[in-house]
């Protein structure tokens, strides 16, 4: 027993004693300075080995080849390890696998998921990292264990063990090169790979070999899909199918096939490429101008400006699309425009080419363009615009921006003012919080800056919503979230964030006091008008109030949650009330607290001085309903605001509060805008549009009136419009048949928004009527601002076709 002891004793001594000489080598400064010596030269070796090696490897050895590399350079060193078993031996091997891991064998395994589909790409890696790669460290250090305190191997048994594991790893390799080849010809035919997914050249020869052969297949969809991949190749490893691909007779793969020649700088295919001058597709025939300009020079350009007009088309598009620091050849003088323009061989796609060519080298005024353009159509002079703005002469910028306010040229000045770059941005600023602007040109300008995904576009937003009045941040609060969404790395400051985010949601509460100080609502059609734009508003505001937190959280949480609460589906706003509830800070629910839940705050009825708040508030519709709610009895304490409003206000709320001061003497037989909005209310058409866009669709209503016996419209009239009725009748007929009645508050003609279509019946006036006309292209501007316009409209159209097939039934 004693010498049982003993023995312990002194193999714990020797173990302690080993335990201090290791801790004094570690400690030493000498063996310090080894070992960081030895881990920088081995990243270093591995940075020169991916700077160096790593693609030409991958393009002489292909993947598969490639996860071969390391297996066989450690066969090699552990066999010489087996042989000369020395620390510099040691050192060796372990050098090169550092060196090649994070390397060579890093790049070729990330490869290796190149063929899986997104989902099951991310669960594989996640699964890899989190698991398998830690499990294998641990089981090799148990096995390092095993082989040495359990079984008492020495340094060549086990070195031997590590021999046959590396041999093992290249069997599996190997079928994993096999694998992976049949993998990416699967993906290659089914298109599931990812361009955007390829972070380095594809340089595999096995997968340049599988697009190759996809180049030869009768699908069209998976050649186009092929020569979409084949951008990721370098251009000297391109199969020679690529040329072949400019003649194919589908449009797609030539589109492709010629945008690959030109990224590619592929030499020598003039003769291939200018036939497709003249192909159908515009952007085919812009790209075989940019190849040819790169590969001949701009005397291949003025050779094919003498070709068919087609491809004069695309040479001049070509050109008036290049930037404004790169310069343009004038091949076509100012001068010879007109005559080019009234050429009977003229088409409108070769028409509107040279338009544009033209505002890409004008040297004069935008009125005198116009006036060299007179007669042209917009889909021409609407080109010039563009054309106009690609120039970057900043001369132009304000007689651009006037354009803003044209119904037909609007769309055409705002590209070109986007096409102005960051410098355009000052000028849509200006006319989006300009007071007395026009809606469709305020929102015109909205949509050009949010096309403008600058930081000084973001700074310029700050500033005037930071400043600016309610209406004003209204329009640029979303703009702001596009921007962000367009461009992530625009910096958008957390403290103007708040403070806005601030404002909006006291903005949602004092809407939501106001609501409950008017008390009780009566039954009067202007009483309702008024509750309904105060929830409305206040529901504007709380979406503003998400988008602001969208930039300050994930912006999927936030709309998502936003959406959830907003829907019809109270599971589900409960749903979203929860999340929110994790989600946000504390003082991001302080904010909130009250306002999704629709808490009205208990307070005494005020209705007098609430009505006066909203009348000398900063939102004009709103200001408006609340003039048309007042009652008899309120209207002496108020008559003060009102006639303040009738002289300074906006003109909407200016000329109801004259509709209300004049109410018992008016004359006058027109009908204001809040008039109009109120009879357009009850239509079942505009069901799903805000009370404010009832607004600009009462604005645009024109009043008509008719006698008995009156024609109103013909079959085989264009449509170019629908009528509701506000008084008397309408009879609908085909010839002598009478198909329908319309009477007051009903709506016909509605087909007439949607397509200019000959009518099929007649409208007569059945007695004295007056009806409001909605004009189709005004509904069309209404519809390109705000798209519940449409909806509404389709939804109202989509329930009469089914009520006419349940009656065929």
């Amino acid at each position: 027993m004693l010498e049982h002891a003993r023995s312990r004793t002194q193999r714990f001594q020797q173990r302690m004693a080993d335990a201090g000489m290791a801790l004094a080598i570690l400690t030493d400064p000498s063996s310090m300075a080894y070992l960081g010596g030895f881990y920088a030269r081995m990243n270093l070796l591995a940075l020169a080995l991916q700077l160096l090696l790593t693609s030409r490897l991958l393009r002489s050895l292909g993947v598969g080849g490639a996860v071969l590399v390391l297996p066989a350079v450690l066969t090699v060193g552990l066999g010489g390890l087996l042989m000369v078993p020395l620390l510099p031996v040691a050192a060796t091997v372990r050098a090169s696998e550092m060196g090649l891991k994070y390397s060579l064998d890093k790049t070729s395994r990330e490869l290796l998921f190149l063929p899986l589909p997104l989902g099951l790409k991310r669960r594989v890696k996640v699964f890899l990292d989190t698991f398998v790669e830690r499990g294998a460290r641990g089981l090799a250090g148990l096995l390092l264990w095993l082989c040495t305190a359990a079984l008492g191997l020495s340094l060549r048994g086990t070195v031997v063990v590590a021999l046959l594991l590396v041999v093992v790893w290249a069997l599996l390799a190997i079928r994993l090169r096999r694998q992976y080849v049949a993998s990416f010809r699967r993906a290659v035919a089914r298109r599931e790979l990812d361009r955007e997914d390829l972070r380095t050249s594809l340089r595999d020869p096995g997968a340049v070999a599988t697009l190759a052969a996809a180049l030869r297949s009768p699908s069209p969809r998976e050649v186009a899909y092929a020569l979409a991949m084949l951008r990721s190749v370098p251009r000297e490893d391109l199969p020679a199918g690529v040329v072949d691909c400019l003649g194919h007779e589908d449009a797609a793969v030539r589109q492709r096939a010629v945008a690959l020649a030109v990224e590619a700088s592929l030499p020598g295919l003039g003769d291939r490429v200018r036939p497709l001058l003249a192909d159908p597709e515009p952007d085919t025939g812009r790209l075989a101008a940019a190849y040819l300009h790169a590969d001949g020079g701009e005397a291949e350009l003025r050779a094919a400006l003498e070709l068919e007009p087609d491809a004069r088309a695309s040479v001049l598009d070509y050109l008036a699309r290049r930037p404004a620091t790169e310069e343009v050849p004038l091949l076509l003088p100012p001068a010879e425009v007109p005559g080019a323009l009234a050429a009977p061989s003229a088409t409108l796609r070769h028409r509107a080419a040279l338009a544009e060519y033209l505002g890409r080298t004008w040297s004069g005024t935008l009125d005198g363009l116009q006036v060299l353009l007179a007669g042209q159509p917009t889909a021409v002079v609407g080109p010039a615009l563009v054309g106009l703005g690609r120039q970057g002469d900043r001369t132009h910028l304000e007689p651009l921006a006037g354009l803003l306010a044209h119904r037909e040229l609007r769309r055409w000045a705002r590209r070109a003012l986007t096409a102005y770059g960051p410098v355009a941005v000052p000028t849509l600023m200006a006319v989006a919080t300009r007071s007395g602007c026009t809606d469709a040109a305020r929102g015109a300008a909205l949509r050009g800056l949010a096309r403008l995904p600058y930081q000084r576009t973001v700074d310029l937003i700050l500033e005037h919503a930071d400043t600016g009045a309610g209406a004003v941040r209204a329009g640029l609060i979303p703009v702001l979230l596009r921007l962000r969404e367009r461009r992530p790395s625009l910096h958008v400051p957390a403290r103007s964030v708040e403070r806005l985010l601030g404002r909006e949601t006291a903005a949602a509460r004092r809407l939501l006091d106001l609501e409950s100080r008017l008390g009780p609502a009566d039954d009067t059609a202007a009483e309702r008008l008024l509750r309904r734009c105060l929830a409305e508003s206040r529901r504007a505001r709380l979406a503003r109030s998400f988008q602001l937190l969208a930039l300050r959280y994930d912006v999927r949480d936030i709309m998502g949650a936003w959406l959830r609460w907003s829907g019809p589906d109270r599971s589900r706003r409960a749903d979203a009330l929860e999340f929110l509830e994790n989600l946000l800070t504390p003082r991001h629910r302080v904010l909130l607290q009250g306002l999704l839940a629709g808490e009205r705050p208990r307070r005494r009825p005020a209705r007098r001085a609430a009505l006066r708040e909203l009348i000398r508030g900063d939102q004009p519709w709103l200001a408006a309903c609340a003039a048309r709610a007042l009652k008899p009895t309120d209207l002496p304490p108020l008559r003060k605001d009102l006639r303040d409003l009738a002289e300074a206000g906006p003109p909407v709320a200016a000329e109801t509060a004259r509709l209300v001061l004049d109410s018992g003497e008016r004359t006058r037989t027109m009908l204001t805008t809040i008039e109009k909005a109120i009879l357009l209310e009850g239509v079942e058409h505009f069901d799903a549009v805000d009370s404010e866009r009832l607004a600009a669709i009462a604005a645009i209503a024109t009043e008509a009136t008719f006698g008995a016996g009156d024609v109103i419209f013909r079959a085989g009239d264009g449509g170019d419009a629908m009528y509701l009725v506000v008084d008397g009748e309408v009879i609908l007929r085909r010839g002598t048949q009478e198909i329908a009645r319309t009477g007051p508050r009903e709506v016909f003609g509605v087909w007439a928004l949607f397509e200019p279509e000959p009518r099929m019946v007649d409208a007569v006036a059945a007695g004295d009527c007056r009806l409001l006309r909605i004009d189709r292209n005004d509904v069309a501007d209404l519809m390109a601002e705000d798209i519940t316009v449409a909806q509404s409209l389709l939804l109202s159209v989509a329930r009469r076709l089914r009520q006419l097939a349940a009656r065929a039934v």
